[in-house]
């Protein structure tokens, strides 16, 4: 009789684990669409600050002083830029998927609901 039940039981563990990864791997559209603005506002940043127009073909040229050096400033104005959209890309996806994850249950089906320390060290940086 136990070993009838033991197909059942395996189906019925491989399911709750299954749901409780599609869970996890849930991100709202809208993060996705603040990351892909946050991306398109970076670039704009960094065109503005090259002073790039819209079919100029390179910047390579641009971040090179006249004697071949390194132009330090534009390397860490770029620098800043991209983490500024990788932190404002990843705090919209953080707080999309908790703003998801409330509306469905607790934050992926482990934690309370309202845990905002999780995403914390983003408001910090």
């Amino acid at each position: 009789m136990k070993q009838q039940n033991e197909p059942l039981e395996t189906l019925k563990e491989i399911r709750t684990l299954m749901e409780r990864s599609s869970r996890f791997l849930s991100l709202s559209g809208l993060s996705g669409l603040i990351a892909g603005l946050a991306a398109i506002a970076g670039i704009a940043a960094a065109y503005l600050y090259l002073g790039l127009g819209l079919g100029d073909p390179g910047y390579s040229h641009l971040i090179r002083t006249e004697n071949g050096e390194t132009n330090v400033e534009a390397y860490t104005f770029l620098a800043l830029d991209l983490l500024l959209v990788l932190m404002i890309s990843l705090l919209g996806a953080g707080l999309m998927t908790i703003k998801k994850q409330d509306r469905k249950d607790s934050l992926f089906g482990m934690l309370p609901q309202n845990d905002w320390f999780i995403i914390c060290p983003f408001l910090l940086v």
